[in-house]
């Protein structure tokens, strides 16, 4: 059992290991695109966003995206 308990110890070490590497990973992507420092984006810097990913929208629609995501509601 104690191979169990150390293997079991090194998988809990692993995920959470991971998990503060997707936490890092997504907060520097978000950061890439809250160009004004906010802490939130904004319609225009989705769009900018989007566009960079190469989606390609209009205003009308980054608005519409940006409601139907929006759960600040702001």
């Amino acid at each position: 059992t104690k191979s169990k308990v150390k293997n079991m110890k090194t998988f809990q070490l692993t995920t959470y290991n991971y998990r503060v590497f997707y936490y890092i990973e997504l907060r520097q992507a978000f950061d890439l695109f809250d160009t004004d420092s906010s802490g939130g984006i904004s319609v225009s810097e989705l769009k900018q966003a989007l566009s960079a990913l190469g989606v390609n929208v209009t205003d009308q629609e980054a608005r519409q995206i940006f409601s139907a995501i929006d759960i600040d509601s702001e």
